[in-house]
């Protein structure tokens, strides 16, 4: 073996070596992202009657990484391993208060992308009035199961106000059709959702009062770290050039 062989040899194999540990050091990135969630949450993330991802928090972040040149698809996985899975790199992003993040060290966010206010929705044709939280002594709501009310929380422990619990805000809604209690504690979009999807116009009031009002963004495992900030430039020109009201008036 000549000099001038050997030594093209031993470039090409530093070469080599770098390039195997650049890899190791720096996974690539794939070009669909995997949106993780643990069940519909109809109108901002959920699976349509043809099994398309749908919702306002799905097509706001598929509208801003399309710039980039990513995909996003939908994943269903079980609550209890809804942070682990994305931390652990198998899907990609969750969305999520941080007040409801356990480990926020693990993660990367972005800034806020919704507010989701539970509102009290009673019927129409027997309101309850609700202005103070005296209002609601002696009542009986109807709330979702192992969802926490600050504003409530209080009333509920000491007997105040009484809360009946269930799965899902149809149930919620559906439990307050037959009287099973003086009102629901719903989603406000969620509530004028599925008032226009079951032809329930006219059936119930919706308080003016907030109950909670809960800041959703975009929980991402760390190694997208360096999209986020790009991520949240795009988030505030989508909110400032009407792209998001469009998103959002697909939803009403």
């Amino acid at each position: 073996m000549n000099l001038h062989y050997f030594n093209k040899l031993l470039v090409l194999l530093v070469l080599v070596l770098v390039l195997v540990l650049f890899c190791k050091e720096t996974p690539l990135l794939a070009k669909t992202l995997k949106f993780a969630i643990t069940s519909n949450f109809a109108p901002y993330h959920f699976m349509d009657k043809d099994n398309k991802p749908r919702g306002i928090h799905f097509d706001i972040l598929s509208t801003v990484i399309n710039k980039f040149g990513y995909d996003l698809t939908l994943v269903t996985i079980p609550r209890k391993r809804l942070e682990i899975n994305v931390k652990k790199g198998h899907q990609d992003v969750f969305p999520n208060a941080l007040a409801w993040t356990s480990d926020l060290g693990n993660f990367v966010y972005t800034d806020t992308v919704s507010h989701v206010s539970d509102m009290l929705f009673t019927l129409k044709n027997s309101p309850l009035k609700f202005t103070r939280i005296e209002d609601l002594f002696g009542k009986k709501l109807i709330a979702i199961r192992g969802y926490n009310y600050p504003m409530l929380e209080p009333y509920f422990k000491n007997g105040m106000i009484m809360r009946i619990n269930t799965e899902h805000e149809l149930s919620a809604m559906e439990m307050l059709l037959l009287k099973r209690g003086d009102g629901a504690v719903v989603v406000d979009k969620i509530g004028k959702w599925l008032i226009a999807k079951n032809s329930w116009q006219g059936k119930f009031k919706k308080s003016n009062k907030m109950i909670t009002d809960t800041e959703f963004r975009f929980i991402f495992n760390k190694k997208w770290k360096d999209l986020i900030p790009k991520i949240n430039k795009e988030l505030k020109a989508l909110k400032n050039n009407g792209g998001l009201d469009k998103i959002l008036d697909n939803y009403k």
